[in-house]
């Protein structure tokens, strides 16, 4: 779901309380909560939400192309694929 919310370009917050790298999702350390403290989560909430969208959009659209491509083209792909 957060790679989901990535390509509509929403706000994220991995919570990644396993350490383990099975479990890593390569996300923005600006994006990843580790600590599992109540505090912590609200820091990390308060400071994504501070952020206005295109700001957020600008500072993490580049480590967020390696995670999935945000700037797909449904139309050229079902044209291609009908060929």
């Amino acid at each position: 779901m957060l790679q989901e919310s990535i390509f509509f370009k929403k706000k994220i917050l991995s919570c990644a309380f396993i350490n383990h790298p099975d479990f890593d999702l390569n996300f923005p350390e600006e994006c990843v909560l580790k600590d599992d403290n109540y505090d912590s989560f609200e820091k990390k909430v308060l400071s994504i939400l501070s952020i206005n969208q295109g700001e957020y959009l600008s500072k993490l659209s580049s480590k967020f192309d390696y995670i999935m491509k945000t700037d797909f083209n449904f139309r050229e792909q079902l044209e291609n694929y009908e060929k």
